[in-house]
């Protein structure tokens, strides 16, 4: 039920699918781990999945510190960083079920400042716009190689310097500023845990599937000119 709890009329079927929302409707996302192995501890013999999971991003809002239910691109995106190695690590989970795709129409709703729209879309209503926790899933799961600068949208920050996070599916990625190497490589972690940095960055690295998120390197707010990841 809402609360977590397993209601004993639920294993009347071969498969199940679960809809928490732990992370956006209620409780945290660090919840969805845990609860899957409590169910998969106390019932090993049935298939376990996730019928809906999401949260809404809208490519206007922004945050340097992202939280639940502030509606911005950012918190999308760890969201689903987050869950996306929450079922990396759990291959008995049978099936999982992001929502959305797209954002689409809901007349009856206002959230996060949008009438009428749900947010929760990795893409936006027209198909033009993927957002950050789009490229998520493409370096987990993509077997072109990729690279992708996140937060390219949060123009106006505050602070002296801007954190430069990265996706992709290369073992390691380097940052150029206006063509001159400034941080690399970084990747994600070695076997022991040591985060790969450049310039003393402090990498937030999720591996699983050669999909890796982290931080590659910072440049001061003043910067203007031409930022470049290669890998």
């Amino acid at each position: 039920d809402s609360s977590g709890r397993i209601v004993a009329l639920s294993f009347s079927s071969r498969v199940e699918s679960y809809n928490h929302y732990f992370g956006w409707y209620g409780g945290k996302m660090e919840q969805n781990g845990p609860w899957l192995d409590k169910f998969h501890a106390e019932h090993p013999d049935i298939c376990i999945g996730i019928s809906e999971y999401g949260t809404e991003g809208i490519i206007n809002w922004h945050s340097n510190d992202p939280q639940c239910k502030d509606y911005t691109e950012e918190y999308q995106a760890l969201y689903h960083e987050h869950l996306a190695q929450v079922f990396e690590d759990r291959p008995w989970v049978w099936a999982t079920h992001c929502w959305n795709m797209f954002d689409f129409g809901c007349a009856a709703r206002h959230e996060g400042g949008v009438a009428g729209r749900n947010n929760k879309g990795l893409m936006t209503i027209d198909r033009k716009t993927k957002k950050d926790s789009y490229f998520v899933y493409q370096a987990y799961w993509s077997k072109l190689p990729m690279v992708h600068i996140a937060g390219r949208r949060h123009a106006q920050r505050a602070g002296e310097t801007t954190e430069i996070k990265v996706y992709s599916n290369q073992d390691t990625v380097v940052l150029y500023v206006n063509g001159k190497e400034v941080a690399g490589p970084a990747g994600p972690p070695s076997p022991a845990g040591e985060g790969l940095g450049a310039g003393g960055a402090e990498p937030r690295p999720y591996r699983g599937g050669g999909g890796f998120a982290s931080t590659i390197g910072r440049v001061s707010q003043s910067f203007t000119g031409t930022l470049q990841v290669s890998p």
